[in-house]
Formats: structure tokens, C-alpha cells, sequence
């Protein structure tokens, strides 16, 4: 059997340390990227439920505020309904024709009133006025208070976010609940 040259062996010796060095930086560099991928999922499962812990607690106090003030509006339209009669007598003489009934009920649905329709229309007691506005503003009382109530929600959404600005947000809220008086 012939005898291979030393520089044969040396190249073979050579590659396989070569070999070993790459499996083993191979294998390193694996487990430290698999390290930080590890890592950086539990810093993800963290910070959204973080998030979900603010979203359900600003959720829930909204929920709560509005389910309450929407039954102190109500119940108050009932009580001042109920005071019609001490402020409009059912002996007051003063019935507005059918006009204002066709007037009324168009402006309340958001259409122009259609002169046709006066000729069938009913004459309108004062008390059945009265109740009507009283119910008219109690509905829009709701409404209001709705809508203040999501506006907060918005600004506490807004606030938990670094993006928003929230003192913008609370002014526009402001200009826009401002309810005209006679």
C-alpha cells in the first residue's frame, strides 16, 4: 500500500476542522437566535395583555357611567311630563290648527313640510304640545348624554395612546356639546 504525502493529510485534517468549526458556530449562532426570537414572543404576550387589561377597564367605566345616566334622563322626562297639567290647564282654549301638527311632525323626521297634507291634520291641544316637546327634549337629553359619553371614551382611548393629543380632542368635545337656549 502506497503512502499518501503529509500535505493529503493535512488537507484532510484541515477540512475537517474546518467542518467542526462551522458546525459548531452553525449551532451557536441557532440557539442564540433562537434565545432572542424566545424573548422577544414573551415581551409580545406581555405587552398585549397590558393592552387588553386598559382596553377591558376603560371599556367597562364607560359602560357603566352610561347605562346610569341614560336612566337619570328618563326618569326625569317622566317627572316633568307629569307636571304638564300644573303648567298647561287642559281648560286653556288656545289649540293650534293642523298646521303646526304637519309642521312639527315634518321638522321632527327631517322633511319639508307638504301643504296638502293641513286639510286632514288635527287640531292640537297645548297639553298634547307640551308633552310632546317634553318627551322631544328628554330623547335629545339621551342623545347628548350619549354622545358626551363616547366622546369621553374617545379621550381615554386618545390619552392611552402616544400618537393622540388628548387636550385637542377634550376642546372639540367641548365646542361641540354646547346646546343653543331660547
Amino acid at each position: 500500500m502506497a503512502r499518501l504525502p503529509l500535505w493529503v493529510y493535512v488537507g484532510i485534517g484541515g477540512l475537517l476542522l474546518a467542518a467542526v468549526c462551522a458546525f459548531v458556530a452553525y449551532n451557536a449562532g441557532a440557539e442564540s437566535v433562537q434565545r432572542e426570537w424566545d424573548a422577544s414572543v414573551e415581551r409580545g404576550k406581555a405587552e398585549v395583555e397590558r393592552l387588553k387589561a386598559e382596553a377591558n377597564k376603560i371599556t367597562t367605566v364607560t359602560e357603566v357611567k352610561v347605562e346610569y345616566r341614560d336612566r337619570v334622563i328618563y326618569e326625569k322626562g317622566e317627572d316633568i311630563i307629569k307636571t304638564v297639567e300644573v303648567f298647561v290647564p287642559s281648560t286653556a282654549k288656545c289649540e293650534l290648527d293642523g298646521g303646526f301638527r304637519v309642521f312639527h311632525d315634518a321638522s321632527a323626521n327631517n322633511a319639508v313640510p307638504d301643504a296638502a297634507e293641513i286639510a286632514d291634520a288635527g287640531a292640537v291641544p297645548p297639553q298634547t304640545l307640551a308633552r310632546t316637546i317634553a318627551d322631544n327634549y328628554t330623547g335629545c337629553h339621551r342623545n347628548a348624554s350619549k354622545l358626551e359619553q363616547w366622546q369621553q371614551w374617545a379621550i381615554d382611548q386618545c390619552e392611552a395612546s402616544p400618537e393622540c393629543d388628548a387636550d385637542e380632542l377634550r376642546a372639540l368635545a367641548t365646542h361641540l356639546n354646547r346646546v343653543p337656549r331660547l
